[in-house]
């Protein structure tokens, strides 16, 4: 049989085409498993750049290399991929640059990055790195691939020191060649320019070299710069226009005023005029001429203000105010001088007579102002009252005339007539009252408005009536009856005394028995019910008035009471009435026991009585045939009546030794009490005393910042003036280490203009301030702001540097 080929062919064309169709059906799952492994591959590497493609098992790898060394590795990376047969090489190299440079401009709203960079992931590092360092804006990203870059770590260190400088700038641009940096436009404010500046000075990464700083301060409008002299120090205030100006007119200032501290608040800030370093010059030269004054500069105004020697001093000032101060500046000056004193008189004597309803001022008065705001005050101090005036003036008063005299008539205004008379630095009061508390009380007063300004003197008669002559009675005997008996003043007396009978003795029948009397006396009153009070806490017992002494006797529970009613009788009666008091302590342990003697007693009388009766009938039946036994009988009656003789002195005895044995604990307990009260009030007075230097200290604190410093406010406005922000800040942190105590925030005022509007100025000032610690993080609830308008000078109000001392902010920080 032979074979045919042509047959073995036939057969073979359908395997050939099932095999195509196999390959067809398998080739694009194998295509897409070898990408995503290639892929995956080229990821884990690094080479994320690289994208590779299949042709069944044949890959072809495209994509810009970052570097020379990668190509060749992308490709050893995919031919190691399982599966993949062949890989061909169509991967090029990024461009290289020859200067890498790149940049961050903004302009308040949004960032444009760009220049090169390396790599799409240091790309998205640097966006990431731009929104965090620079918030609230919008990244435009205009940034391109190149090679050459300087090392990773170095240059992205670079670039976020460099969004840091922008962050601080309203619009800029920052710009690195490799590592060389530029930061060039204008800071957002003071703070943030001096960060800058001092960041590019001393905080420059390691790698970095700084080829360019073109930082310029904040624009301010309208630009403002101030100096104020007092007697001790020259504040100098608001901007300049470069570091160079800013120690040029430090050095001026040192130069012209070597005896004063100088506190330099100067900024620097961008806006000002060509001439202003000539102006500012000039108008620290014209501050030499006063004693106490200020020079200012706001937009293209200047002004001068403070005190000459005299009238042409004054005006030759300002002479040369117009003549020195440089175009485009308009001067105004405002130089004041002090007139003329009046004569000398010594001794410097000024009195104040009260009588009649009215009040005569007179001796001498150093000024016209003194002397209208002493009338002033006489008729808010006696309101109601005629002020005749017959004061002539006079130099040569103390400098503690105003306190040392206004001190006396405060004190004269309480008297129902009197005199206050102050001769250089002594202040005598004297003067009559019905008060008798008061002439003790207005020395202490004196004293403490004086403060040791002056030598004080207080000379009071008294004009009160005699207390009545009356015998009165008021007693209770345990039970459920009070008897008041004797003599009343009057009618209402002896009303109001029934009254607290019932309300101090409730449950208790009052038996009133008393008579009116003639004669009227609170203080009568007063002692009579302190009895009737008195003898509530006894057992029992009475109280008698007789004359001006009360007398509490009676029967106490225990030593503690008897101490309390004594104390009460000896110290708290008013003036002209004395207290004794006869008290017995008989406890109730005491009464027991004498209850219980009295019971045995009874009880051996009655069994003596019986035995008695018993040993009668017996010697009577027996007395015939028991003579013999009479004499034992009587010794044994002798041996027993000695027995119960040595028995009832032992009881006694027993008794005795309970009775004292009970007082002793009595007195121990009271004792006792004492000593924790004593050890309680102790430790009370100690935790204030602590508490009182440490609101002292603190206060101390306060006090020192706010002279150290300034607080000032706008020309007859609350509105607080810049400078004063840095004082503030200050007395922030001060108060923040003493949050234990709350503080009184001061406003004073001088007494320039309407007394109401000063009121009212000082409040809303002293409001101010508290507004402003409050922002600044101080708890509300600690801080209460207080306004005194003019009634508490420091200074008298006839000069303006005066005037200027009462214009103040003080603090004062209390313990509760």
């Amino acid at each position: 049989m032979r074979c045919n080929p042509w047959r073995w062919l036939w057969g073979l064309i359908p395997l050939v085409i099932l095999g195509w169709l196999t390959v067809l059906w398998e080739r694009a799952p194998i295509e897409g498993d070898l990408s995503a492994r290639s892929s995956a591959a080229l990821d884990k590497a690094g080479l994320d750049w690289g994208t590779i493609s299949f042709d069944g098992r044949d890959g072809t790898l495209e994509g810009r290399a970052l570097s020379e060394g990668q190509p060749a590795l992308a490709l050893e990376t995919v031919r190691g991929v399982w599966g993949v047969r062949i890989v061909e090489d169509g991967i090029d190299l990024l461009d290289k640059v020859d200067t890498y440079v790149w940049s961050a401009r903004s302009d308040g709203e949004s960032i444009t990055l760009a220049g090169y960079v390396p790599s799409e992931q240091l790309r998205a590092e640097i966006i990431a790195l731009a929104r965090k360092r620079i918030a609230a804006v919008d990244v435009v990203d205009k940034m391109q691939l190149g090679r050459g870059a300087p090392e990773a770590k170095a240059w992205t260190t670079a670039i976020g020191f460099a969004f840091d400088r922008l962050a601080q700038l309203k619009a800029g641009e920052v710009g690195l060649s490799a590592l060389d940096l530029t930061v060039a436009g204008e800071a957002r404010n003071f703070s943030a320019y001096k960060s800058a500046k001092a960041a590019l000075r001393n905080a420059l990464p390691a790698s970095v070299k700084l080829v360019a700083d073109k930082v310029t301060p904040p624009v301010v409008s309208p630009y403002v710069w101030s100096a104020r002299r007092t007697a001790a120090q020259l504040v100098l205030s608001g901007h300049v226009p470069s570091d160079i100006v800013h120690d040029q007119i430090f050095e001026l200032a040192k130069n012209r005023f070597p005896k004063l501290v100088i506190i330099d608040r100067m900024e620097i800030a961008a806006g000002a005029e060509a001439t202003t370093a000539e102006a500012i010059r000039a108008l620290i030269g014209l501050l030499e001429g006063l004693s106490d004054g200020e020079a200012a500069i706001s937009g293209t105004s200047a002004s001068v203000k403070g005190e000459a020697t005299d009238a042409d001093a004054a005006r030759r000032i300002g002479e040369a105010a117009v003549a020195s101060v440089p175009q485009p500046y308009r001067v105004a000056t405002d130089i004041t001088f002090p007139k003329p004193k009046p004569p000398v008189v010594s001794p410097y004597t000024t009195s104040l007579t009260y009588s009649g309803g009215e009040v005569v001022l007179s001796g001498y008065v150093p000024s016209e102002e003194a002397r209208a705001g002493l009338v002033k005050r006489l008729r808010q101090r006696f309101e109601g009252r005629q002020v005749r005036d017959t004061a002539l003036l006079g130099s040569g008063e103390d400098p503690t005339w105003l306190t040392c005299f206004t001190a006396g008539l405060d004190g004269l205004a309480r008297l129902s007539s009197g005199t206050v008379e102050l001769q250089d630095r002594a202040v005598a009061l004297r003067g009559r009252s019905d008060n008798e508390s008061l002439p003790e009380a207005l020395s202490g007063e004196l004293r403490a408005a004086a403060n040791r300004a002056c030598e004080t003197s207080v000379d009071i008669a008294l004009d009160v009536p005699p207390e009545p002559d009356l015998a009165w009675r008021a007693s209770h005997d345990g039970a459920k009856e009070v008897v008041l008996e004797g003599e009343v003043p009057d009618r209402a007396t002896q009303t109001s005394l029934a009254e607290a009978a019932g309300r101090i003795f409730p449950g208790a029948r009052v038996v009133d028995r008393t008579t009116v009397a003639s004669g009227r006396s609170e203080k009568w009153s007063k002692v009579a019910q302190t009895g009737l009070a008195l003898v509530a806490k006894l057992r029992k017992g009475e109280a008698r008035l007789e004359r001006q002494e009360l007398v509490v006797a009676g029967e106490a529970r225990d030593a503690s009471i008897a101490a309390a009613v004594r104390d009460s009788v000896q110290n708290t009666l008013p003036r002209g009435y004395a207290g004794r008091d006869a008290i017995e302590v008989r406890s109730d342990a005491m009464i027991w026991a004498e209850t219980e003697a009295k019971r045995r007693a009874e009880e051996d009388a009655r069994r003596q009585r019986e035995e008695s009766a018993a040993r009668l009938a017996a010697e009577e039946k027996a007395r015939a045939d028991a003579e013999a036994r009479a004499t034992a009988d009587r010794d044994a009656a002798a041996e027993a009546a000695e027995r119960r003789r040595r028995e009832d002195e032992a009881q006694r005895a027993a008794e005795q030794w309970e009775a004292d044995r009970q007082r002793a604990a009595d007195e121990k307990v009271a004792e006792e009490r004492r000593a924790e009260e004593k050890k309680r009030q102790d430790a009370a007075a100690a935790d204030r005393a602590v508490r009182q230097r440490a609101a002292n200290e603190c206060q101390s604190l306060l006090a020192s910042a706010a002279a150290a410093g300034v607080i000032q406010f706008r020309f007859a406005s609350a509105a607080l003036d810049p400078s004063s922000h840095a004082t503030l800040g200050r007395l922030v942190e001060i108060a923040e280490t003493c949050p234990q105590f709350r503080i009184e925030i001061e406003g004073h005022t001088d007494a320039e203009g309407e007394e109401n509007d000063n009121q009212a100025l000082s409040e809303r000032r002293a409001q101010a301030v508290v507004d402003y610690l409050t922002a600044a993080g101080l708890a509300a609830g600690r801080l209460k702001a207080v306004g005194y308008g003019e009634t508490r000078p420091v200074a008298p109000n006839d000069t303006s540097s005066n005037r200027a001392r009462n214009r103040r902010i003080a603090f004062s920080v209390r313990i509760d």
